[in-house]
């Protein structure tokens, strides 16, 4: 399950309200099962967004993902 999600808009971005209304929608919810098909659709989402609103040169800087083992094992 996902505990914890953090998403962070820098740059001229960062006050766009489009950026501030998909982050509402990303299929990554706490307390819900990750899956890698929710990470890569949210992340495709951001890059879309990013594309349709003209910043042309977004990047993604720091993608992470943490596992917390204890439970497993």
């Amino acid at each position: 399950r996902l505990r914890h999600l953090s998403v962070t808009i820098n740059g001229e971005g960062k006050s766009d309200p489009s950026f501030k209304n998909i982050l509402k929608k990303l299929p990554l919810i706490p307390g819900r099962t990750f899956t890698t098909q929710n990470y890569d659709d949210a992340k495709e989402m951001l890059v879309n967004v990013a594309a349709q609103r003209g910043y042309f040169k977004a990047q993604m800087t720091t993608n992470k993902l943490e596992i917390d083992q204890a439970p497993y094992g």
